[in-house]
């Protein structure tokens, strides 16, 4: 007999966010999960070939399987670091070489994602150099701060990010490629598993939870097999603490499966939230809603609600607080929170959930 914790029930109107459990495997993973679960296997031939059976499905040189995307960050930077050096890789925060420890990052690239991206990049045993300013950078910016110190550039393609006046992936790259500087992808949410590598990246990082709907894990692409053989030595120091599981392995490997062979599946189509957006508009004063597309240029559209404090009776923070705390919790995006946006994400949503946020918004209107 199974027994279950019970939680409130949650209506993730936000996105593929780790605070809520970020997606939900269909049936094929969870399958393949229960079969890893069930079997002995010797784990480095496991991830050898899982790692190998990515790449090749994938069409790039060599790939690794990690516990989740921010290890994948830490992974890269210590195999950056340490190359195949075994006594480097078992004493990463106690060598006194700093000669070549330094990853040089963008100013509108070192964001807070839940946690300091520069956290994952000191915990991987590199220091982080900023470059350009908090609203601009160039690719000029990076190459007059390359060093004999610096190990590696590290990019962040995420909507957290700033977008305007910020190089582009490929002008990095050539900078990288001109002083023989690796340069590092954080594209956790990404869902173009192809491109960055071909443009030129040594390694790209995913999240093999959020665009894959897989479970708990990430995966980094890489350009040679001696990186993906240098990142796997490191579960032999610093990697050990986020060593993955067998059930991960299986599990990522058919979400990737699922990604190449399954149509997507788009439970609520851009038509039906246009009109989803002229209803909330006409049933709810206070509230004028529309169309926004994703920030980093992803093609996800979302409803933009603007609430009209006067009007509505509550400012957006205080509606964010009531829709969180009623049951089921409605969990909204509210990065413009400030501005008196939020904003529904349909990704995670099923249609009746439209209905339930719709009617929960006028409730709210009402007290």
């Amino acid at each position: 007999m199974h027994t279950f914790i019970q939680t409130r029930k949650v209506i993730n109107a936000s996105g593929r966010m780790t605070k809520l459990g970020v997606s939900t495997p269909d049936k094929s993973i969870m399958d393949a999960m229960a079969y890893g679960a069930s079997q002995y296997v010797i784990m480095d031939e496991l991830l050898e070939a899982a790692n190998k059976k990515i790449a090749t499905r994938i069409g790039i040189p060599a790939a690794c399987i990690c516990s989740s995307a921010s290890s994948a960050i830490v992974l890269s930077i210590a195999a950056a670091i340490n190359k195949s050096n075994p006594h480097a890789i078992q004493r990463l925060h106690q060598t006194a070489n700093d000669e070549k420890k330094e990853v040089i990052l963008l100013k509108g690239h070192n964001i807070d994602y839940g946690v300091p991206i520069q956290t994952m990049v000191e915990l991987g045993g590199a220091k982080v150099v900023e470059v350009g300013s908090a609203n601009s950078g160039t690719a000029r910016d990076i190459a007059y701060t390359i060093t004999k110190k610096t190990v590696a550039i590290l990019f962040v393609k995420s909507h957290h990010a700033v977008q305007k006046n910020m190089p582009t992936l490929t002008q990095v790259i050539a900078v990288g490629r001109k002083y023989d500087i690796p340069v590092i992808v954080d594209a956790a949410a990404e869902e173009d598993l192809k491109s960055y590598i071909d443009f030129g990246a040594s390694l790209v990082i995913y999240s093999g939870t959020k665009a894959l709907g897989g479970p708990t894990s990430g995966f980094i692409l890489c350009d040679s097999l001696e990186w993906s053989q240098n990142i796997v030595a490191e579960y032999t120091g610093i990697g050990r603490a986020m060593k993955v599981g067998k059930e991960t392995i299986y599990g990522l490997v058919q979400a990737i499966d699922n990604y190449y062979t399954l149509e997507k599946k788009i439970s609520i189509s851009n038509e039906k939230l246009t009109e989803y957006a002229v209803e909330l508009t006409d049933a709810i004063p206070g509230i004028s809603a529309k169309i926004v597309f994703d920030e980093s240029g992803r093609p996800i559209a979302r409803v933009e609600l603007i609430i009209e404090e006067q009007v509505y009776g509550k400012k957006a923070s205080e509606l964010i607080i009531a829709l969180e705390n009623g049951n089921p919790a409605i969990f909204t995006r509210n990065y413009q929170a400030n501005l008196g946006k939020i904003v529904i994400d349909p990704r995670p949503l099923v249609v009746t959930d439209l209905l339930v946020i719709k009617n929960r918004l006028i409730e709210e209107s009402e007290k």
